[in-house]
């Protein structure tokens, strides 16, 4: 039986995981700096991580928004718990597999950014996800990093301001406006969540080293977001364009072909269908 542990425990992407690997009859341990019910305590981690086969490592303290409000946390929270956890894991024969994003490439408005393309991120917490990058290319340590696009399909957390879709459909369903950043021209990979959780699975069972881009390989722009909720919802959605914000990636385009020809994977919707699924799923 495959032993994985997971940080960020509290966190959607996290829960998701965790649920989905249970299904599979995988043994998860949900590890939080909340501990309590069925999170273990993070703190204990790096003492029991002996015990497990893979570590997939989620947590992290801030979102786009909030490390442009919390500019520090990452220097004093995320990166000396993943050192932490890397100095543990290289005595033992754990995999690591990091949740990385694909905004560490910045803007990139000519041929879709593959992971050779220099990074050049734009805000805190794509700069903090690549800095984390080098930890674990330095530590040594077995390891997978993805660096993953926009995902659709999570359970909107109104606590992290994060996530575009559900807040698209909420101002449908409410008619109040929603405040977009810029003119609504800002153009991004989105992928559903259902399509991540299949990558994991391929992970999981091949323990590829090295970074890989996790994309739809479809961007389109918020206005095209907005248009396919309406026509999923069969009402309009009411915005409010203002500043775009300097740290926001306007313009991306993954190239993932390296995840596909390492482990034969490739997004299974696209961008309507996954529209679609998660308008019908969201409350």
């Amino acid at each position: 039986m495959t032993r994985i542990a997971i940080t960020g425990g509290r966190g959607r992407l996290a829960a998701l995981a965790a649920s989905h690997f249970q299904r599979q009859g995988m043994e998860v341990s949900l590890f939080s700096r909340q501990a309590g019910g069925r999170f273990l305590a993070l703190d204990d981690l790096p003492g029991t991580l002996a015990s497990h086969d893979l570590l997939l490592h989620c947590a992290w303290s801030t979102v786009p928004l909030t490390a442009e409000q919390n500019p520090s946390w990452t220097a004093e929270q995320d990166l000396p718990l993943l050192k932490t956890l890397l100095e543990a894991a290289a005595s033992h024969p754990v995999h690591v597999v990091f949740v990385s994003t694909a905004a560490v490439y910045g803007n990139t408005e000519g041929e879709p950014a593959c992971e050779e393309s220099s990074a050049k991120p734009l805000g805190n917490y794509a700069k903090g996800k690549l800095e984390a990058e080098s930890i674990i290319r330095s530590s040594g340590v077995p390891s997978t990093v993805l660096r993953v696009t926009n995902l659709l399909g999570e359970r909107p957390d109104q606590a992290r301001p994060q996530g575009i879709l559900p807040r698209l459909v909420q101002s449908v369903r409410t008619q109040s406006p929603l405040p977009i950043w810029g003119d609504g021209s800002a153009m991004k990979d989105y992928l559903h969540v259902s399509d991540f959780m299949a990558t994991l699975d391929r992970v999981v069972d091949v323990r590829p080293q090295g970074r890989f881009n996790v994309g739809s390989g479809e961007s389109v722009t918020i206005l095209q977001l907005a248009r396919l909720v309406e026509a999923a919802v069969g009402a309009s959605v009411p915005m409010h364009f203002g500043e775009q914000m300097p740290w926001d990636v306007s313009h991306s385009r993954i190239n993932s072909d390296r995840i596909l020809n390492t482990l034969g994977w490739k997004a299974r919707l696209r961008i309507e269908e996954a529209v679609q699924e998660c308008v019908a799923h969201l409350p």
